[in-house]
């Protein structure tokens, strides 16, 4: 929505700063925002930060005061200073009078506050004091006059924006729903105890995989050890030392075969008579 008309009525930089005020205002410049907040509550601009003039009004209030603090200047003659400020930003900003009019306003004001003595603090500045005053005056809002004259006095045109924004509340469970520390301390305890067990079962399913695979690796390195061993056999000798190195392997795989044999025999007598053995003595125990 635009808006030509001047955005709000200009409020007058008239305040008196005591000596409390301007304390904590300097104290206040560590932190800027805090600062310019503070000064603004004090000249009754409250809405600099989107106001332009009201912006420009706190700006140049800061300015003064921050010139004073460089020039080491006491609460006093900061406060004189300020008056004197307020009077040159009302004639040339507000009043709008002519340049002639505004410098001989300034004159007016700082011959008032000369002295040839003026102390460590006071209402009143020395000669070189007001020199340093009056170039600042000339170098700040004599020279953009016409710029303030302006802002301070045409239509300003304003944007106004607006948004429709749609706020979900959080759902809070009731209080019934709630778990007592020692149901949660429950909870994750059990859960504590379920990760554990699975990552032991997991463990253990890997360390089973792992002993399969090498059983696997053994018997197929059997096999293949085998086959070799047979077809070691089977070849037909070259030479009369690899004929009687056959020989010998021959008669050895025979041998074991026939021990094999007589093990096996050795082996089902021996448990024929175990189980004999077993029979009399389960018959005699029931006697």
């Amino acid at each position: 929505m635009e808006d030509t008309s001047i955005a709000a009525e200009i409020i007058p930089l008239n305040h008196k700063f005591s000596v409390a005020e301007l304390t904590e205002y300097f104290h206040l410049l560590q932190k800027p925002d805090d600062a310019s907040a503070f000064l603004a509550k004090k000249l009754g601009l409250n809405s600099y930060r989107f106001d332009a003039r009201q912006a420009i009004q706190l700006d140049y209030t800061s300015h003064w005061l921050e010139f004073a603090m460089q020039q080491g200047y006491g609460p006093q003659r900061t406060s004189s200073l300020l008056r004197i400020a307020f009077l040159i930003f009302d004639v040339i900003a507000i009043r709008r009078l002519s340049l002639g009019e505004s410098e001989a306003a300034l004159r007016g004001a700082l011959i008032r506050v000369t002295s040839a003595s003026p102390g460590a603090d006071g209402p009143t500045f020395s000669p070189e004091q007001i020199a340093n005053v009056a170039a600042t005056f000339a170098q700040g809002i004599f020279r953009h006059a016409s710029l303030y004259r302006f802002v301070f006095s045409e239509p300003q045109g304003h944007k106004q924006l607006s948004a429709q924004l749609l706020v979900e509340t959080p759902v809070i469970p009731s209080f019934e729903e709630a778990l007592s520390q020692q149901q949660w301390d429950d909870y994750h305890e059990a859960a504590r105890v379920k990760a554990a067990e699975q990552k032991r079962a997991e463990e253990e399913a890997e360390r089973q995989r792992l002993e399969e695979a090498e059983k696997e690796a053994k018997r197929l390195a059997a096999e293949e050890a085998e086959r070799l061993r047979q077809e070691e056999l089977a070849r037909k000798p070259a030479t009369l030392e690899e004929a009687v190195s056959q020989l010998v392997a021959l008669r050895l795989e025979n041998e074991k075969q026939i021990l094999t044999e007589e093990l096996k025999k050795k082996g089902d007598t021996l448990a024929s008579k175990v189980e004999a053995m077993e029979a009399v003595i389960k018959s005699t125990g029931k006697k």
